[in-house]
């Protein structure tokens, strides 16, 4: 079977990050099971990658693209096509008409949350004057009419994917049919679970008395929660000198480093710097992986996920860390069941208060970790396992072959 997976910016360095790390999965997996597969997306330069990430890459003109990719799929007997989308996606009508035109079945991708008005809304004016290139896409989405938006989207798509029961259960209220959309989550990595010493040693549990070590990964951009994280951490130092704060900050971009320093003076004028280290860049896996073995709390406050479940919460669950996380989109699903801390968005003294009671309850960090490693463990899928149940809907839909899902 031939298979076209549509993603923009699908490039190599893009791979660790959300929606193209699923992407990535994705075309891996039914790579796989011996279908052929192909990536297609935008070009970029003058001689893009004939492969990325071990995948064979179309690149076409961005320039009306979906004409391009029209032509593509007809010209090449594709028999599915994948396509990453949001919901301002469905505002495109031209994008609609090719893509209604096509002979082939369409599986829509939808990456990024569903947000109602008032959730946005909470996000602050200097949010909006600083981060609206980000927001405006998500409003948008959150004004159009459900009734519009759901029509829309059921004549394109054959079946809809999203990546949380959150966003289905939102989607299915606004009048979707259940039966053409599902719930395919990130899975893990298999290589997360390794229990050998150095895998014990990196989910040692903190004594008592002990300096308790906060972490913080991912962009630097505010809509993260980055400055939440140092109001309250400067909460938590006042009558807890004994805690230290790492700022990991992902800088794929050059535009991101103003956002740094800007991190850096706020630190400053907080009075928490020589308690506060910045480490920004780029990093391979392994040494991230030493800065979460090297902490006890993992602090991943989003105020607005911009694409959904961050792989980060996740990484520090399989490592068997206490994260503290926000009540947004599909967060609390992940960290239910103490397995993790949610505070709402946007709140530091909520953030301080969640990371003064770890700091004063080793054996709840303990408790929380502990829970958490086991339900990845035992109960979130790998990748293979979580686009099987896909893979099984496709077949039950006829949109595959049932040899592919077998």
């Amino acid at each position: 079977m031939k298979i076209a997976i549509h993603c923009f910016e699908f490039r190599e360095e893009n791979l660790r990050r959300q929606p193209w790390r699923y992407v990535w999965e994705l075309a891996k997996f039914f790579r796989g099971r011996g279908e052929e597969v192909y990536i297609v997306t935008d070009r970029q330069g003058e001689a893009p990658a004939a492969h990325t990430g071990g995948i064979a890459t179309i690149h076409l003109p961005r320039e009306e693209f979906y004409h391009h990719l029209a032509e593509h799929v007809g010209e090449n007997d594709f028999q599915l096509l994948f396509d990453v989308q949001g919901l301002h996606s469905f505002l495109n009508n031209s994008r609609l008409r090719i893509l209604k035109r096509l002979p082939i079945p369409i599986v829509g991708v939808l990456t990024s949350p569903v947000y109602v008005m008032p959730e946005l809304l909470r996000v602050s004016i200097t949010e909006w004057f600083t981060n609206g290139k980000y927001l405006a896409r998500l409003m948008l989405g959150a004004m159009l009419p459900p009734n519009w938006l759901i029509n829309r989207m059921q004549s394109v798509n054959a079946l809809t994917v999203v990546l949380s029961n959150h966003s289905m259960q939102r989607i299915i209220d606004m009048g979707m049919d259940a039966r053409r959309i599902i719930s395919i989550p990130p899975g893990r990595d298999p290589g997360m679970l390794n229990d050998s010493q150095a895998g014990a040693e990196m989910r040692k549990s903190p004594e008592n008395g002990a300096v308790r070590r906060f972490l913080y990964l991912g962009s630097p951009l505010t809509l993260r929660g980055s400055d939440t994280v140092l109001k309250a951490f400067a909460g938590l130092c006042r009558n807890n000198p004994n805690t230290h704060l790492t700022m990991l900050c992902r800088t794929e971009h050059e535009e991101l480093q103003p956002v740094v320093r800007k991190l850096k003076r706020y630190c400053g004028l907080l009075g928490i710097a020589d308690k506060t280290a910045f480490i920004s860049g780029v990093l391979p896996s392994r040494q991230v992986d030493e800065y979460i073995g090297r902490s006890d709390v993992i602090l991943q406050p989003f105020k607005i996920i911009i694409s959904e479940m961050p792989l980060a919460i996740l990484e520090g669950m399989t490592k068997g860390k206490a994260v503290i996380s926000t009540s947004v989109d599909g967060i609390p699903e992940l960290l239910a069941n103490e397995r993790g801390v949610v505070v709402p968005p946007g709140d530091s003294l909520a953030l301080a208060r969640a990371m003064k009671q770890l700091v004063h309850k080793p054996e709840r960090i303990r408790r929380i970790g502990a829970n958490a490693r086991e339900y990845v463990l035992h109960q979130h899928p790998d990748w293979d396992t979580t686009f099987s149940r896909l893979a099984e809907k496709l077949s039950n839909m006829n949109l595959i072959p049932e040899e592919v899902f077998q």
